[in-house]
């Protein structure tokens, strides 16, 4: 399944297999769900229903999934697996609902018990222990049939010893000794002409020269797509180096990664800004709060205005905004810098190389003089496959070598025979790849040779006398080995025979196209542009990541401040409610005295009313009760009906406020008089002791 879904092969898969693939991956893990979940109820603890209700509600959403994959695999599609044209009764989509309607019966009786009878708790599904595969096939011993088997390997030892002398074993062994012999010669003779045959075409540098000819049809693919081989052959021409470099570089996916590293500085700028508005916001609020409460409490509003202590805060916030406002501008022109290096403003050039010249001459020239077309974006070449493939101009041939091989200057190059050099050397190269091919079973024939090679009943048969030649029998029995020796040497000389003639061909090739002048001339052109691409990234990469820690550096210094800014508010709200509970406290004390003068003078009042009341209502004789209390200290007023006595006179009786005179004698006595109650005396409490 994770073949399936990789990039490289997932094209190559009809998207309904794709499906088919998982949907079967997962029935099957389902089908595994539902064995331990029969497992765990049979055991005999009984203890099991809550992994068997965990396990059947785990195989049941795995049948949903089953579900949504067979969505996308029609019942009347390869892929659904149905033998009956799609009529539903086979294939995936039937097992699917059989074994989710099985699934359902279960799972709903288990839990119907549960309910009822066990009480268990269910467990969640990733708490429980994997299902682990079980072997099909256990290995048992057999040590009876072992010992059987080293008895009989006993006896056969004891056969040969008796059958075989001690100097036909000996002369054996010799033998046997020569055959390996020769056959490790025969083989090294292939492997070494295969190593020299490979060190010579890396010398020559083939098949990859042939691979950067302009227009060579192994170049590209059927899609027109430059192939493993061509892209590999353009990268052995740089540097090790340089190579290094490219393959770290193409593996960061060029374009993908600028594009990352300017949303991650975009991110950073927005939050940093937020941090600067946040900050410029608490200290507005808590400014526009402290003057609403001075304009409530006037100059009973006595701490210190928050703009006069908000002034370094607002000072660092305006620094911080400048240097965010410079750093977006450079964030701009950075990012305009790499659109334009990517090929994204819209004028870039066709990447594309134009075709061939239809004559000689024009090839010649554009060879010569004029440089391979690069797009208008220097990134672009690292953000596509086969970079230095693309980058490195391609071998064509050349004027000089067309005017010495034809007299004819408007001939064609197929005419003159330049084309058809790089197609005999691919011919070449081919013959020497089948006859590598071919050694490998010559080398099987080799060792089959030797197993079927079996001297032993000649030597069982009493050849072994005194008189015997051994050397002779062997020299004789290796004859054998002489047709497929033949073969080896032949092997050899085609190979000697085909790489002379690849000799002649590769020197016309590079006197035709001029390699040695492609070498001084387009390869390290194509490396300095290539190292050129490749520094340019590094600087944008550079210049996003000197951004980031900018704002990063930036970032923290803007939450500090934030900080800074909340520290203060809070330290000012705290401030502003103690002062307006004591500016309140004032307020109640003041309206509390207000109201117990008020209710004081009320009673005050209510007395002086009363007295009048009773001093009209007795005779003119008696003085009128006081109409309002003196003043603490002040000497007493006397009423006018009672002028003060003379020196000598006798003193007065002292008067009886509020009392009628005296009855007459005998006469009973009046009533008493009814006096109003006096208010209820008010407690008076300082509002400056509450």
């Amino acid at each position: 399944r994770s073949r399936t879904t990789s990039a490289k092969l997932s094209a190559h898969f009809d998207k309904a297999w794709v499906m088919h693939i998982q949907a079967k991956a997962t029935m099957f893990a389902a089908y595994a769900e539902r064995a331990a979940a029969v497992a765990a109820k049979d055991e005999e603890s009984g203890d099991g229903i809550g992994e068997e209700l965990s396990r059947l509600k785990a195989a049941l959403d795995m049948c949903a999934d089953v579900k949504r994959f067979l969505g996308f695999v029609p019942e009347s599609h390869a892929a659904s697996g149905a033998a009956d044209g799609g009529a539903g009764h086979t294939g995936m989509h039937a097992c699917n609902r059989e074994l989710e309607a099985s699934l359902r019966t279960t799972y709903a009786k288990s839990s119907r018990e549960n309910d009822t009878v066990y009480l268990a708790r269910v467990p969640a599904h990733d708490t429980l222990p994997a299902i682990s595969p079980a072997n099909m096939v256990n290995p048992t011993p057999h040590e009876a049939l072992y010992n059987k088997y080293l008895k009989a390997v006993e006896e056969a030892k004891e056969l040969f010893t008796r059958l075989v002398t001690d100097a036909g074993a000996k002369s054996l062994s010799r033998y046997t000794e020569l055959v390996d012999s020769l056959i490790r010669e025969e083989v090294d003779k292939l492997s070494s002409a295969s190593e020299a045959a490979k060190t010579q075409l890396q010398a020559w540098r083939m098949p990859d020269l042939l691979l950067l000819v302009d227009g060579f049809q192994g170049s590209k693919d059927a899609m027109g797509m430059v192939t493993d081989a061509a892209a590999n052959a353009a990268m052995q021409t740089l540097a090790p180096a340089l190579q290094d470099e490219m393959m770290r570089v193409v593996s960061l996916q060029p374009a993908a990664a600028l594009t990352e590293l300017a949303e991650q500085l975009e991110s950073l700028r927005t939050v940093c800004q937020r941090e600067l508005v946040d900050t410029t916001r608490t200290l507005d609020e808590e400014a526009k709060e402290d003057a609403h409460y001075r304009s409530v409490y006037g100059e009973r509003w006595n701490r210190t205005a928050s703009d006069a202590l908000t002034t370094a805060i607002r000072a660092q916030v305006a620094d911080y905004e400048t240097r965010l406002a410079q750093a977006a501008n450079s964030d701009q022109a950075l990012n305009r810098r790499m659109n334009s290096e990517l090929g994204r403003d819209g004028g870039a050039a066709s990447q594309q190389q134009p075709p061939p010249p239809a004559d000689l001459l024009s090839g010649a020239v554009e060879s010569i003089a004029s440089p391979p077309p690069q797009p208008s974006g220097r990134l672009v070449p690292l953000c596509q496959p086969a970079t230095a493939y693309h980058m490195l101009h391609k071998l064509r041939p050349s004027l000089i070598h067309a005017s010495s091989t034809s007299s004819v200057m408007d001939a064609s190059a197929e005419a003159m025979g330049v084309q058809s050099i790089p197609d005999r050397l691919i011919a070449l190269l081919m013959k020497l790849d089948e006859l590598a091919r071919l050694r490998v079973p010559l080398e099987d024939s080799l060792r089959a040779q030797k197993n079927r090679d079996n001297i032993l009943p000649r030597l069982m048969a009493g050849e072994m006398g005194e008189g015997t030649d051994v050397d002779a029998m062997f020299a004789e029995e290796l004859k054998k080995y002489d047709p497929l020796k033949g073969k080896v040497q032949a092997s050899i000389d085609e190979q000697h025979r085909l790489l002379a003639e690849a000799a002649k061909l590769v020197s016309d090739f590079e006197e035709a196209y001029e390699v040695k002048q492609w070498q001084v001339n387009a390869v390290p052109r194509a490396s300095a542009d290539l190292t050129n691409a490749v520094q340019l990234f590094r600087e944008v990469q550079g210049s996003f990541g000197e951004g980031i820690r900018f704002y990063a550096s930036l970032q923290e210094a803007a939450g500090s401040l934030r900080g800074q800014a909340d520290s203060f508010a809070e330290a000012r709200r705290l401030q502003k409610e103690e002062l307006v509970r004591r500016l309140e406290e004032e307020e109640a004390g003041q309206k509390e005295a207000q109201r117990l003068q008020r209710e004081l003078e009320r009673a005050e009042a209510a007395r002086a009313l009363e007295g009048l009341s009773l001093q009209q209502q007795q005779p003119q004789a008696y003085p009128p009760p006081p109409q309002a209390q003196q003043p603490y200290g002040a000497p007493p007023q006397y009423p006018q009906a009672y002028p003060p006595p003379q020196y000598g006179a006798p003193p007065p009786p002292p008067p009886t406020y509020g009392a009628p005179p005296p009855p007459a004698y005998g006469a009973p006595p009046p009533p008493p008089p009814q006096y109003a109650s006096p208010p209820p005396q008010q407690e008076f409490q300082n509002p400056a002791a509450r």
